[in-house]
């Protein structure tokens, strides 16, 4: 019986980067598991502290073949900020995107990470490429999730608790999880947040 994982990851590393993210061995993740029941509509909620195994989350198959023509220029916007940190062609965050669920709901996502990204390098405009990449990794473990999880497993090496507080308060939505579905034979397919 199939099930769906909800998860905030301590390190991962982004929708439209997947293949990056497969490379790791493990991945701490903050878990609420979400059990569907086949005969019912009950679900059980249990919140805990889980390992995924990132070898066995298996990449989503393209879900949607096309993206209007407003989604193309919104991701545009979202591969243009993130670039420098996370150097993945156009096509392949095109692709990935085509892989979500729900694209629109996570360009909303990617682009309140870019707004909250491009304000705090702005700000701090003689930033190192690590530094730009240690505010990456805070600005996507706050989209998913609250700003005490995200301080309490985000790894940093420069960045101040000011500087992380001053990061995580540019990000403007609420925090969405990552959802994963297990299928039949045990592996973690990305639903998306």
């Amino acid at each position: 019986m199939p099930f769906t994982t909800s998860i905030t990851l301590n390190y991962r590393q982004p929708l439209h980067s997947i293949n990056h993210f497969l490379k790791g061995l493990f991945v701490s993740a903050l878990a609420a598991f979400v059990f569907i029941s086949c005969g019912t509509k009950e679900k059980e909620a249990v919140s805990q502290v889980d390992t995924v195994d990132a070898n066995r989350v298996v990449i989503n198959e393209i879900i949607h073949d096309t993206l209007s023509a407003a989604q193309m220029e919104r991701i545009k916007r979202i591969h243009t900020v993130f670039l420098e940190v996370e150097p993945v062609s156009f096509e392949e965050t095109v692709s990935d995107f085509k892989r979500d669920q729900n694209p629109d709901r996570e360009i909303e996502i990617w682009l309140a990470m870019a707004a909250a990204y491009e304000q705090y390098v702005t700000k701090h405009p003689s930033m190192s490429l690590e530094l730009k990449q240690e505010v990456y990794k805070v600005v996507l473990m706050r989209s998913m999730a609250n700003e005490a999880e995200t301080r309490a497993n985000v790894e940093t090496q420069l960045l101040s608790d000011k500087d992380i507080t001053e990061i995580m308060g540019y990000y403007r939505m609420e925090a969405k999880p990552m959802l994963l579905i297990k299928d039949e034979e045990g592996h973690e397919h990305e639903y998306g947040h």
